[in-house]
């Protein structure tokens, strides 16, 4: 690893910015003088967007980067692209988002209110919000959000050691395929997120989820002028949402280029950061 957490939380700290609405938040920004581009961190589920570390310290060398937790004083995936693009437009700065599953939907959400302040997307292991997914597809979603919702309010009383026992678990058929690299950045990403997981961050999470539905129904014209600067990076081997739903992002997104060799399921992009970062760094130098 070419950096530790600690290393990272020195070099990049914390910066404060509050919203119109008084919402704080907290985030954490390299401005590369040698770049006119900036790069857009957005974490999933877990809610930590210190995970990632080295992703940002590799993007660094090339781009502007930020990453950020979402506020957790707001609670729609509306109100937190609200957020996000004001961050953005008190920075001066139009944005790649960079959206790993949760944060592929709030990426798809910002692009959707403020084309004013996106210049691409690169969606990892999420799913469309769009409104020509299958019918298959739309029913696997709402049951997922289903689950989101029970599990936001089991979150409330159960003890957090088993919370944190249902979230990191891997899959031990797919830990068997990883290389002696990707278990050795599995095993970081695990202890990271038990040290830093919190009821709070991950009801916040939860409820972030279970909010999607409120933003199902997307409109291709509504991404139509991202044509071309969209990546998405599926894994082969990730179960996390259902075929159909993924399927139709890559329908969704106009002339998006599609690229399933990360493996490692859901969390690939974490278990192979070099290789994602490699991925990024091409295809929006391309652009």
């Amino acid at each position: 690893m070419i950096i530790t957490v600690e290393e990272y939380r020195n070099k990049y700290p914390l910066q404060q910015f509050t919203t119109s609405g008084g919402a704080p938040v907290e985030y954490r920004y390299h401005k590369n003088q040698g770049s006119d581009k900036t790069l857009v961190l957005l974490i999933g589920t877990i809610g930590n967007s210190d995970a990632f570390y080295e992703h940002f310290e590799l993007l660094s060398k090339d781009f502007s980067v930020i990453t950020l937790d979402y506020p957790e004083k707001i609670k729609t995936v509306a109100g937190t692209a609200d957020a996000l693009a004001e961050l953005f437009q008190s920075l001066g700065v139009k944005v790649w988002l960079l959206g790993q599953s949760l944060g592929g939907f709030v990426a798809q959400v910002t692009a959707k209110k403020h084309p004013e302040v996106v210049e691409g997307l690169v969606l990892s292991n999420t799913a469309s919000l769009g409104k020509h997914m299958s019918s298959e597809g739309i029913k696997a979603l709402n049951e997922m959000l289903m689950v989101q919702n029970v599990n936001q309010k089991l979150v409330s009383f159960a003890p957090m050691r088993y919370i944190k026992s249902k979230l990191l678990v891997v899959d031990p058929q797919l830990e068997e395929s990883f290389t002696p690299q990707q278990k050795e950045y599995s095993d970081a990403f695990a202890a990271l997120a038990d040290a830093t997981l919190s009821r709070g961050r991950i009801k916040h999470s939860l409820t972030l989820l279970t909010d999607l539905a409120s933003e199902f129904g997307m409109a291709p014209e509504d991404v139509d002028y991202l044509n071309g600067r969209v990546l998405l990076l599926l894994s082969p081997d990730d179960r996390m949402f259902h075929k159909d739903c993924t399927d139709a992002l890559t329908r969704f997104m106009p002339f998006a280029q599609v690229d399933r060799s990360l493996t490692g399921g859901h969390l690939a992009m974490f278990l192979q950061p070099a290789e994602y970062v490699e991925k990024v760094r091409s295809f929006v130098l391309s652009r």
